[in-house]
């Protein structure tokens, strides 16, 4: 069988695709559809989306690597509340963000980053699929082994499950709270935090 899979950069794609390939015979069929496209398309197979939380997602990009995000969506560095050692403008990465999620939400396809680092959560999803199975027990890739993520470690876990951010400010959860709508939270089941007053 073949797949397809969707999402930002940094919002684990490439760790879902090892987990499936590890775990089941089948194909990813992405071809000429670029997994990391803003604009929805659709894909005649199994269809997966996957997401992170918006905190975390902001800080990976921000301050552990942005991938080639910054060149596909180069209104990233425009002048505004810039952070990061790329000065990516904040307000616009949330909208990015927000956009993202009301172009793409399809609640057949998505699945929630964290869900694949929960063990139990991790077997629930995998047992849904209607792949044929290459393993008796889950597979999951070594930490650190995936390119674009060679820094991750397995005590990074709970800054996932939890998805409170390490970095960010109350003003800069302020400008996310107002780039990304409630209906987006809503959607993804995200907690909003709570932001400077």
């Amino acid at each position: 069988m073949k797949y397809c899979i969707f999402g930002l950069q940094r919002s684990g794609t490439t760790f879902l695709e090892s987990l499936i390939k590890l775990n089941f015979k089948c194909e990813i069929a992405n071809g000429d559809r670029w997994k990391h496209t803003l604009q929805r398309v659709e894909c005649n197979c199994k269809t997966f989306n996957i997401y992170k939380n918006p905190y975390t997602w902001i800080e990976s990009v921000v301050y552990r690597d942005p991938a080639d995000l910054l060149i596909t969506s180069p209104f990233l560095l425009e002048e505004g509340y810039n952070m990061g050692h790329d000065r990516v403008n904040l307000a616009n990465l949330a909208g990015l963000y927000n956009d993202y999620v009301l172009s793409w939400y399809d609640e057949t396809t998505f699945v929630r980053y964290e869900d694949l680092l929960d063990e139990v959560a991790r077997e629930k999803f995998l047992n849904t699929l209607p792949f044929e199975r290459i393993t008796d027990s889950v597979v999951v890739p070594e930490p650190g082994s995936l390119f674009m993520s060679e820094g991750f470690e397995n005590n990074k876990i709970p800054y996932y499950l939890y998805g409170n951010p390490e970095r960010l400010t109350l003003d800069e959860i302020s400008i996310i709270n107002e780039k990304i709508s409630v209906d987006v939270f809503n959607l993804l089941g995200y907690k909003k935090l709570k932001s400077a007053p």
